[in-house]
């Protein structure tokens, strides 16, 4: 059983050696390959460092997430490819309880644990929901800021937040373990998605070929929220620009756009009213950023 790590780095050098530190304590033949788009800091030398890491791509341009996996993948052969942050520490035998799980499961096609933030607290962010015209509607209507409305946020998957082992719809990218069948069945990842939005998109598409995601609380990490994509605000738009294609394509196109605005324009008012320059009212302010292809 041969499994491929692929790590995407990007300014990364903070984190990138205790990440790969974390990743080599798995049980498997593990290819670990890290892509480097174009950091600014040490990232790159940091990994070509690094006793586990069978590969470096520098690239010298960000050709963003879903180019450098697939450039990264390409030509390989791999039983599972893991997607791994930077920005996240694995717990032990975290890769190998995705693996267990894998093979208990053989109708599931993708495969996540649970995270925590440096709190020690449970991150729900490690599953969500699909990016389909309910889950444009609940960001419209406020779901999951309205208080006592939590459990109907719309990234909450049905149930909440998942314990044990269970099918989920969408688990994310930061730790993501996909079987090398159903990457060579899709085609890899999408790469009209330059930063976040393409694990949710693969992950629907793998649920429309009839292969499952499966969560599994016995794989944890530690993922440092945004440790690979700067700030709150530049992050959110980065988010949203994501939400946006998703929604275009499945949230019936525009519906989904025209909710994704009246959701954020809302927030960003509610800031002003409140006398806060936050983050909503700065996504809004810049909106054309995640609103343009």
């Amino acid at each position: 059983m041969k499994l491929l790590t692929i790590i995407v780095t990007y300014n990364s050098a903070d984190h990138i050696a205790a990440c790969l530190d974390s990743i080599s304590c798995s049980r498997a033949t593990n290819e670990i390959v890290v892509f480097d788009n174009a950091s600014a800091d040490a990232s790159a030398a940091i990994a070509e460092a690094h006793d586990a890491v069978s590969d470096v791509i520098r690239s010298d341009t960000n050709l963003g997430f879903s180019r450098a996996v697939n450039l990264a993948a390409k030509g390989r052969q791999f039983d599972f490819l893991l997607l791994a942050n930077p920005d996240m520490l694995l717990d032990g035998d975290a890769i190998d309880a995705l693996i267990d799980a894998a093979r208990d499961h053989p109708e599931a096609g993708i495969f996540g644990g649970e995270a925590r933030d440096t709190m020690g607290r449970t991150w729900p962010g490690a599953v969500l929901n699909d990016h389909n015209l309910a889950h444009a509607a609940k960001f419209a209507l406020l779901f999951g800021v309205i208080p006592f409305t939590g459990r109907l946020s719309p990234d909450m998957p049905p149930g909440g937040i998942p314990k044990g082992t269970r099918a989920v719809p969408v688990v994310v990218g930061c730790l993501m373990l996909v079987r090398g069948s159903l990457w060579e069945e899709i085609g890899g990842l999408d790469e009209f998605f330059f930063l976040y939005g393409e694990d949710v998109d693969f992950c629907m598409k793998a649920r429309a070929l009839d292969h499952s995601c499966l969560f599994t609380d016995r794989s944890t990490y530690l993922h440092i929220r945004g440790g690979s994509s700067g700030g709150h605000a530049e992050m959110m738009k980065r988010v949203l620009r994501g939400r946006r294609l998703l929604y275009q394509r499945y949230a019936h196109g525009r519906l989904g756009t025209g909710l994704l605005i009246a959701g954020v324009a809302i927030r960003a008012l509610l800031e002003t009213l409140a006398g806060r320059d936050g983050t909503w009212r700065a996504c809004w302010l810049d909106r054309t950023v995640w609103l343009t292809d």
